[in-house]
């Protein structure tokens, strides 16, 4: 039987329910689940080391490979280095369906887990990953000068059009903080507008 995985900092899930907005319809609440175990690290995501509840995640699947973007220096280590967590597993049924991203897939029922496991530090094992073939990780600090900037202009452009230099918000301080260069770009932008 097929199965799906969900990363969590929480310990002793035992039923998941649809409390998470569904990117595909705001209105909706669901589970978010993932046919990737390796993407599923990515969601065990530490508030306390963040400093942040909204999680940042920059990546993505295609054709069983997950790929991540550094949007700044050494953003993957920040994240995940000393993060534990859990893995939990449930059994794909009719009650999952897939979202629109590859990959992913949601319920908007309460889910039963089938089984979990422990994560002693998320970093290192997603380094495991890439060394494996199965992770490529776009580290910010190997791009040259020309890719940084499109990256630098592609977060500046989503800080604009979601208004965070106006609208105080979760996210609003997590880029704030932790992408001073894409913040800077985007306080730019907003005075030649």
């Amino acid at each position: 039987m097929e199965m799906l995985y969900h990363g969590s900092i929480a310990k002793d899930i035992k039923v998941m329910k649809p409390i998470s907005k569904f990117h595909d319809n705001p209105e909706k609440t669901v589970v978010y689940l993932t046919q990737s175990k390796l993407y599923s690290l990515f969601y065990i995501w530490d508030e306390k080391k963040t400093n942040s509840k909204c999680k940042h995640v920059t990546c993505w699947c295609k054709n069983g490979i997950v790929y991540y973007e550094e949007q700044y220096s050494n953003q993957l280590q920040k994240l995940y280095d000393g993060v534990s967590g859990y893995i939990y597993s449930f059994k794909k049924d009719s009650s999952f369906y897939q979202a629109k991203s590859e990959h992913i897939w949601v319920s908007d029922t309460t889910v039963r887990v089938t089984g979990h496991e422990k994560v002693i530090d998320v970093y290192n094992l997603l380094l495991d990953y890439e060394k494996n073939g199965k992770l490529v990780i776009y580290r910010f600090e190997d791009l040259y000068p020309k890719q940084k900037e499109i990256v630098i202009n592609k977060v500046a452009d989503w800080i604009l059009m979601k208004d965070m230099l106006n609208v105080e918000c979760e996210e609003a301080r997590f880029i704030k903080k932790n992408n001073q260069l894409a913040w800077e770009r985007a306080l730019e932008l907003s005075k030649i507008l």
